[in-house]
């Protein structure tokens, strides 16, 4: 499950901003829709994305941000010291936002059953798969 969570946080951090939005929603439709939530799980799972969305929101802000900073001081004239605290400062929030997903997995494993829990490995390595087949087919 760690390799699973791990995964997902990579996945996620390494695509842009709009795009990491609208693979969570494809994800969140498509996966827990398969999951049989009770009416509770689905209150708390919207209260949970609520409480986290600006958070992520400002975490994802950041590290765009310091990507695009870092990839135009690249073909710049910035000193070699100057690049090196751009990157350190990338790998920074880069760390920040995976630590931030990571915690929200977590929160979402207390909300599902341990039956749900495994069913939500599977259906993630499946849409992980379907997302990968869409990709290399465009």
């Amino acid at each position: 499950m760690r390799h699973l969570l791990l995964a997902l946080t990579l996945t996620v951090v390494s695509l842009p901003a709009a795009a990491q939005e609208s693979y969570r929603m494809a994800m969140r439709r498509e996966v827990f829709a398969k999951l049989d939530l009770s009416d509770a799980q689905k209150q708390a799972l919207r209260q949970l994305y609520d409480k986290m969305k600006p958070h992520d929101v400002e975490l994802r802000h950041q590290l765009e941000e310091t990507r695009h900073a870092l990839a135009a001081a690249m073909v710049g004239t910035e000193s070699d010291e100057t690049l090196t605290a751009l990157h350190d400062k990338l790998a920074t929030a880069r760390e920040a936002y995976a630590a931030d997903r990571f915690q929200g997995l977590v929160e979402i494993r207390k909300i599902l059953r341990p039956d749900q829990r495994s069913h939500f490995g599977q259906l993630y390595l499946e849409f992980r798969q379907s997302q990968a087949a869409k990709s290399s087919a465009e």
